[in-house]
């Protein structure tokens, strides 16, 4: 059962508020815009007496949608004192209830095929007081409310399913969404590129710096001899250890072999990427299965079809608690040649001076509470419908956002630790060797740095290349898209010009057989009217011969008593010829009395027929529009399969480039490492042979040394010998 509670926690309204921007008005304001008089929601109701009680011929058969010049009708009989408590033989008078449908101006009955129209409307005719449309004011109501919610929901879960899969500039029903408010998927693929593009830059950092601690930095240039180029060295080495580590925690486990794809077709690696992707995919997911929800609902999505269906059940209801209550009572008045006879409608046993609606009494036809009654019944069977079908999906929906943004939040790990953390004093100082390096060495690793660089340079060109093809699959595959969107909507458009067309002659049939019926009814009034005349004609006749035969009868008496036995004998035929005539006037009043009662029980058939092909019509409708959602289901399921084949086609493709690409940058990584190890050895055999070259150099000296100073102290002792 619907409650207040539940229209001040609507699910719906929340989740459409989340995931679109377009902000709903609230459910129990739906209707304050859209009351007739007496604040009655939906409709405007007046009565009208149409006489009594004598028996008017045709009064019942001519009710319900679209009689008597508005949206519907319902006539009722009450008695005089209208008392809720009705004996038997009270006469009873003709009332008819005039309903019109606030924004119905369709000549169908609605249903939720219909589109209830967004307009403001001031009625120059109804007023919004009284029953009798008598007091008040003008009557305004204004729809865009209801129809905000009804339909703007609806619009907005499409335009966010739908490319570019944003409601960035959305406006429906006059209501846009704020620049602060609207939803754009494609912000999760920005923000995921942004994460994967920060890996790549600690992974494109660490082979960069790698190759700088791989290589002897200022070779040939002395102010990179001694320790301190030595320590550079290791925080050069350290910093692209880190930034492997860093790489490493952000990709997550097992990053290297795992990939998404986000909802516009990108491919991401890193972990945090991944878990956005993820969280994208359930929004535009449950954005989707909203939608699916309402098109489920279309069919009970119109309001007025609820309180359509209790008018119905009450109209017909009235031939089981009125109607069929009553009967003829047949009276005559005057006398003798001067009696008239007249047949007056009065209640049976268990006639009801109320609207019943499958078993439930909404009070008295004549009061605006009754109605009133109904109406509110109406909106609220049609609220807990929407609670049913739409709010149970809002809470399922919200549910599943919140569980993907708690599952995504685990991907976002603040604390990234450095692989390498050794302090500076634990940095080895080795020094004078990688600082020599031969200026042939540094034009040949100069060479290899402009090869590299081409080589990249190559590299990025056949990405370009690669990239732009790509886009211009994609320009292609949306196209494409684009095409069959297009041809998917026409087809739509035919349909329902269709149905607009075949629905247009089902209404010509009705109008045409509905003025056949009354052109037959006209000319049998016409033809009772004429037997009436005639009759009253004969009567006038033998009233005037009773007179001429009583003035004869009265001048005869003078003259003789043969003559007054004579116009006794008339007088006597005269009163058994006015007995003849009462008694088939009396017998023509019978004869009235079952042709009300035949055309009653016709009226009753009709009624019942009509209530038949009513359910029959529904019943239709449903199972139409169960078709027509299961079409669509498989539809959409064959899509999302065919984009989910897709989407792994890409995702396998762009593993297999992934791979490639990691197998490249493992292979170029050991050769880098292979030639640097080989240059390094180089170094240090060089580095052995000069310091080796040095040391036979400086033995050289001292042999040279000694020996200058043992010839210089020969040459000392010989001059001292001389």
């Amino acid at each position: 059962m619907a409650n207040p509670e539940d229209n001040n926690n609507d699910n719906w309204k929340k989740a459409v508020d989340l995931l679109t921007g377009y902000v709903l008005p609230e459910r129990k304001t739906l209707f304050d815009d859209l009351k007739g008089n007496d604040g009655i929601p939906l409709i405007h109701v007046r009565l009208d007496k149409h006489g009594g009680p004598e028996y008017s011929s045709g009064f019942l058969s001519s009710s319900g949608w679209k009689t008597h010049n508005t949206d519907y009708t319902i006539p009722f009989y009450r008695p005089s004192d209208d008392s809720q408590d009705v004996s038997a033989g009270k006469y009873l008078y003709r009332y008819r209830a005039y309903i019109t449908f606030l924004a119905s101006g369709q000549s169908w009955p609605p249903s939720g095929d219909d589109v209830i129209p967004d307009y403001t409307k001031t009625s120059e005719r109804l007023k919004d007081k009284g029953g009798w449309n008598k007091e008040g004011e003008k009557l305004d109501w204004n729809t865009n409310a209801l129809v905000r919610y009804v339909y703007g929901s609806r619009d907005a879960l499409s335009q966010i399913t739908m490319w570019p899969y944003s409601t960035h500039g959305f406006k429906n029903r006059g209501y846009p969404v704020d620049d602060a408010d609207y939803v754009d998927l494609r912000t999760f693929t920005d923000a995921a590129k942004a994460f994967d593009r920060v890996v790549k830059f600690f992974e494109d950092s660490a082979v960069t710096v790698g190759k700088w601690d791989t290589e002897n930095i200022g070779e040939g240039s002395d102010s990179w001899d001694g320790t301190s180029a030595a320590i550079f060295k290791e925080l050069i080495h350290k910093l692209a250890r880190n930034y492997e580590g860093y790489a490493d925690q952000l990709n997550g486990r097992g990053g290297d072999d795992k990939s998404a794809v986000t909802v516009d077709g990108v491919t991401v690696t890193s972990e945090p990427a991944r878990a956005l992707a993820d969280a994208q995919g359930v929004l535009l997911a449950q954005a989707q299965k909203l939608h699916d929800a309402w098109e489920a609902w279309k069919a009970e999505s119109n309001p007025q079809r609820w309180l359509y269906d209790m008018l119905q059940n009450a109209r017909l209801t009235l031939f089981d608690t009125q109607y069929d209550k009553t009967d003829i009572d047949t009276v005559s008045s005057g006398s003798g040649a001067y009696t008239s006879w007249h047949n007056y409608v009065v209640s049976t046993d268990g006639f009801q001076n109320e609207i019943v609606i499958e078993g439930k009494s909404y009070g008295k036809p004549s009061e605006m509470t009754t109605w009133k009654a109904i109406a509110d019944e109406a909106v609220r069977r049609w609220e807990q419908s929407v609670q049913d079908w739409l709010s149970t999906a809002g809470a399922e929906a919200i549910v599943a956002i919140h569980n993907a943004f708690k599952t995504a939040e685990k991907a976002f790990d603040t604390s990234i630790t450095d692989k390498d953390d050794r302090p500076l004093s634990e940095i080895s100082a080795e020094a004078e060797a990688e600082a020599e390096k031969k200026k042939a060495e540094a034009e040949a690793a100069a060479a290899k740095a402009q090869a590299e660089k081409e080589k990249a340079e190559a590299k990025a060109e056949a990405e370009k290349e690669k990239a732009e093809a790509k886009a211009e699959r994609e320009k292609e595959k949306a196209e494409a898209k684009a095409e069959q969107e297009a041809a998917k909507e026409e087809a739509a458009k035919e349909k329902a010009e269709a149905k607009a067309e075949a629905d247009r002659e089902k209404a010509e049939a009705e109008a045409e057989q509905a003025a056949a019926k009354e052109e037959a009814e006209k000319e049998k009034a016409e033809a009772k009217a004429e037997q009436e005349k005639e009759k009253a004609e004969a009567k006038q006749a033998a009233a005037e011969q009773q007179a001429f035969v009583v003035a004869q009868n009265q001048k005869a008496q003078d003259e003789a008593k043969k003559e007054r036995e004579r116009a006794a004998a008339q007088a006597e035929a005269d009163r058994a010829e006015a007995k003849a005539e009462q008694e088939a006037a009396k017998e023509e009043a019978a004869k009235e009395k079952a042709e009300a009662k035949a055309e009653q029980d016709a009226e009753k058939a009709e009624a019942k027929r009509e209530q038949e092909a009513a359910k029959a019509e529904a019943e239709k409708e449903k199972a139409e529009a169960k078709a027509e959602q299961d079409a669509e289901k498989a539809e959409a399921k064959r899509e999302q399969e065919a984009a989910k084949a897709e989407a792994e086609k890409e995702k396998a493709e762009a593993k297999a480039e992934q791979e490639a690409a990691q197998a490249d940058a493992k292979r170029e990584q050991a050769a880098a490492k292979a030639e640097a190890d080989a240059e390094k050895e180089a170094a240090r055999q060089e580095q052995a042979d000069a310091q080796s070259r040095a040391e036979t150099e400086r033995e050289e000296a001292r042999r040279e040394a000694l020996q200058e100073k043992q010839q210089a102290r020969l040459d000392a002792q010989n001059a001292k010998a001389d």
